[in-house]
């Protein structure tokens, strides 16, 4: 079972089946490329990596939380 952060309330925070949660936290550079890439590329890499890692993950549950997006 995969979560993502943002979309959780408060009480499901306080479910008892998610006390042994694994949290996930991608990082990602906020920086230039040049003219041809977004400022935000590495994020973005992070964020689909992310997807996809958890996506192919059978350990219950996973909760995601946003991307941690760092100025280089």
């Amino acid at each position: 079972m995969t979560l993502y952060w943002r979309h959780l309330n408060k009480t499901a925070f306080e479910d008892e089946a998610l006390k042994d949660a694994v949290v996930v936290v991608s990082v990602g550079a906020t920086e230039q490329h040049g003219p041809h890439l977004p400022t935000g590329t590495d994020s973005l890499l992070a964020d689909a990596m992310t997807q996809l890692i958890v996506s192919k993950t059978q350990t219950a549950p996973i909760i995601v939380f946003p991307t941690l997006c760092l100025t280089a």
